[in-house]
């Protein structure tokens, strides 16, 4: 199952998928360029590549078990669940690894999920989909324990960035918890209401807009960020550098509260790219590093703070600021 580049250059290609007539299978290409569109808000270049080569081995199968004319866009509309699941079957059969087998069904299920949306026109309803609930087939097997960073690795890591806007980013990502794509939708109104926090006030409620629910709103919640982590940000507010910046005024409570060094709205790929930078400069193991392992190490983080009187108590605050 060819699966071509359409567009090449510094951003990620643009996917299209061909039977083995070369005929443009239509549905799963307008999927891959609906992630593509996405990058930078929801999805890392990465997990799109990684989604996009992950259906093509479930097209391929899907061709191969057809007969006569019918198209592979119409065989996918018309397969049900059992059937899915003799795929994985035989993807376990061959020697694949459970995981592997997971990762790939995942990208099928996303695939399935878009079927049913009014971008892809409905070809499919939550009933007359496969992944009705969205329950997958296979069972992935236990994940490993994120991994622990020490305070010391935080430091070190945030002394490798040259810059105070990056660095001020991944601080509060590490404080907060908040996934990148969150910390991207923040904007300056967002800071500007904590002022209205006691001052002896040592953690404040700020408002996250997370996941898009039902009616394409943001979901809000209340993240717990640190009062030196608010001075912070206040400091970084305070330079020319993000009070002069072009494109917005000087005032506008619109203005993203974190900004790029050429002073643009921030990209995925820029965070990702600079975070790795800034490891190998500390001298530490860029691989071991990303935007949501500072996720990661707040959980860690709080579980051990003063906040709440016990391990339960912080679990249910961590359950809330995070938004599971």
């Amino acid at each position: 199952m060819p699966l071509c580049s359409l567009q090449a250059g510094n951003r990620s290609p643009l996917f299209g998928y061909f039977d083995q007539r070369g005929r443009l299978i239509r549905l799963p290409s307008r999927w891959a360029r609906s992630l593509r569109s996405q990058i930078g808000t929801l999805y890392s270049p990465a997990t799109v590549r990684t989604y996009s080569y992950n259906l093509s081995y479930f097209l391929e199968w899907v061709e191969n078990i057809g007969v006569g004319d019918v198209s592979i866009d119409d065989r996918l509309v018309a397969l049900s669940r059992p059937e899915i699941g003799n795929w994985l079957a035989d993807q376990l059969a061959s020697g694949l690894a459970r995981s592997t087998v997971c990762n790939r069904e995942a990208a099928v299920r996303r695939f399935y999920g878009w079927l049913t949306t009014h971008e892809a026109g409905q070809v499919l309803t939550e009933k007359t989909s496969p992944y009705r609930g969205g329950k997958l087939i296979m069972k992935p097997g236990h994940s490993p324990r994120p991994r622990y960073i020490p305070t010391e690795e935080i430091i070190r890591l945030l002394k490798g960035y040259y810059n105070e806007c990056e660095r001020t980013l991944i601080h509060f990502i590490y404080d907060t918890g908040v996934r990148i794509s969150e910390a991207m939708r923040l904007r300056r109104r967002d800071v500007k209401e904590l002022r209205m926090v006691p001052d002896g006030a040592k953690y404040l409620p700020l408002r996250v807009r997370g996941s898009k629910g039902s009616a394409g709103e943001y979901k809000t919640r209340f993240a717990i960020l640190s009062r030196p982590v608010l001075r912070r940000i206040e400091r970084y507010h305070n330079t020319p550098e993000y009070r002069f910046a072009s494109g917005w005024k000087f005032d506008d409570p619109d203005k993203p509260a974190f900004l790029s060094v050429n002073q643009r709205e921030l990209t995925y790929t820029n965070v990702w790219k600079q975070m790795k930078s800034a490891a190998r400069r500390a001298g530490l193991d860029p691989s071991l590093y990303s935007p949501h392992a500072m996720r990661h190490a707040c959980a860690y983080s709080l579980l051990r703070s003063e906040l709440g009187e016990g391990v339960q108590e912080r679990l249910v605050v961590l359950k809330e600021a995070f938004g599971h």
